[in-house]
């Protein structure tokens, strides 16, 4: 797990402020829909990461982030 903090200002409802890493996120994504996990984003490739967003029992925003592979 890792803590983001790369906004000045933090608000419940802002983006996700932890996230965890993974080794294989289309594991780990029906792993969360199995729990009936609140998915809040699709599955987002940004280059050198690839990162699905979602909410725990409290509605907190969380993030489970792969390394892409080169």
């Amino acid at each position: 797990m890792a803590l983001d903090a790369n906004r000045p200002q933090f608000t419940a409802d802002g983006p996700p402020r932890f996230f965890f890493w993974t080794d294989d996120l289309a594991a780990t994504v029906e792993h969360l829909q199995g729990l009936d996990v609140r998915i809040t984003s699709e599955v987002e490739d940004i280059g050198s990461v690839f990162f699905v967003q979602f909410e725990d029992p409290d509605g907190n925003p969380l993030m489970v982030c792969q390394r892409a592979s080169w």
